[in-house]
């Protein structure tokens, strides 16, 4: 008895508790409905009615409760469907015992009605059969919402397994990509004997660290992003010195908002991988970033020179990554335009951001 308590808490408490309420206050209001008459009672005894009232509700409550979460999903199929017959004809006959046992004592020892209960007739078995075969119906109906709230719920942990899986191989592609530039930069540094080396490799140490470790989560605090971002910005100052134009503008007020880790990186490597890293002068990379509530822009614009030993700009894996990305954790929510008039390269990003 104890086990099967315990299941059946199980179950009734893995439902939302705002179910949980309204079942119980439909099950309430039917007993209600159904019980004697209020007015007449209260007249006679009403710690009878208040009594009676109690174990019908809890008759009524176990019983519909027990069939919507333990024997209508254990036996109510092709193989066990006799023994849930047999189960429902035992659970009518227990309320029946329990309801003609409270009219009984109500006629014959409180003697509340001119009536005596001394023999069942046929009347009172239909009519006590069909109050409970009204909640036996209802035991259904929440028994099938349960197993479609289940349905639902694994196929909702399966979409988040495969989200994880995808965001892992993705995070595989763009961290080794975003690493093998800049050893390379750094390794160009090293050749030239610069001072500036320890500084790049210092902001290098601290931008691994956030990918991987603090963009580990689904979605991650924007200004924490953002810092990334400026992070590798100047990473790309000191190693090109005065050769072109940075700009990095951050425009918003900066609060609670999260965003999906590295969604604005692979622009701005983009744009300095394929524009400044190419030219000799007159480079220039421009980022604005526009933050208004849960509303993300922002618009990189950079010179190129086309090369036919590299990736258009957009067609490379930064690009390529983050469109896969933006599916994923954005879907029907984002807005990406990469438009290509050599020799300027332009990416707009817009996005709504989560709380």
């Amino acid at each position: 008895m104890i086990k099967w308590l315990g299941r059946l808490q199980q179950k009734v408490s893995s439902m939302p508790r705002e179910d949980l309420i309204i079942h119980a206050a439909i099950i309430l209001l039917l007993v209600v409905a159904n019980s004697v008459n209020m007015e007449y009672i209260l007249k006679k005894n009403f710690y009878f009615y208040i009594v009676n009232l109690f174990v019908q509700c809890g008759t009524i409550i176990a019983i519909t409760y027990s069939h919507a979460f333990y024997f209508m999903p254990r036996f109510l199929n092709k193989e066990s469907v006799l023994k849930y017959i047999a189960i429902m004809c035992l659970s009518i006959i227990a309320y029946m015992v329990i309801t003609f046992s409270l009219d009984y004592y109500e006629m014959n020892i409180l003697q509340i009605t001119e009536e005596r209960f001394y023999e069942l007739n046929w009347r009172f078995i239909l009519f006590r059969v069909i109050i409970i075969s009204r909640f036996l119906l209802f035991a259904y109906l929440l028994h099938a919402l349960n197993e479609r709230f289940i349905q639902s719920k694994l196929i909702g942990q399966m979409k988040v397994e495969k989200l994880k899986s995808e965001i892992g191989q993705m995070k595989s592609q763009i961290n080794p990509h975003f690493l093998f530039n800049t050893l390379n930069n750094i390794y160009g540094l090293a050749l030239d004997k610069s001072g500036k080396t320890p500084e790049i490799i210092l902001r290098l140490s601290k931008m691994m660290d956030y990918m991987l470790n603090e963009s580990s989560e689904m979605f991650v605090y924007l200004n924490k992003d953002l810092d990334n971002v400026q992070d590798y910005v100047e990473m790309e100052r000191i190693r090109n010195g005065n050769k072109g134009e940075i700009i990095l503008d951050i425009q918003g007020g900066l609060g609670t908002q999260k965003v999906a880790p590295l969604m604005i990186l692979p622009v701005v490597e983009n744009a300095f991988k394929h524009g400044l890293s190419g030219l000799v002068e007159g480079a220039f990379v421009h980022i604005i970033i526009k933050v208004e509530g849960v509303s993300f822009d922002m618009k990189v614009n950079n010179n190129y020179m086309r090369r036919t030993d590299e990736p258009l700009p957009g067609h490379g894996l930064g690009l390529s990554g983050l469109k896969k990305r933006l599916e994923l954790f954005y879907p029907g929510r984002h807005e990406l335009v990469i438009d290509d008039y050599p020799p300027i390269f332009s990416v707009t990003l817009r996005f709504a951001l989560n709380y």
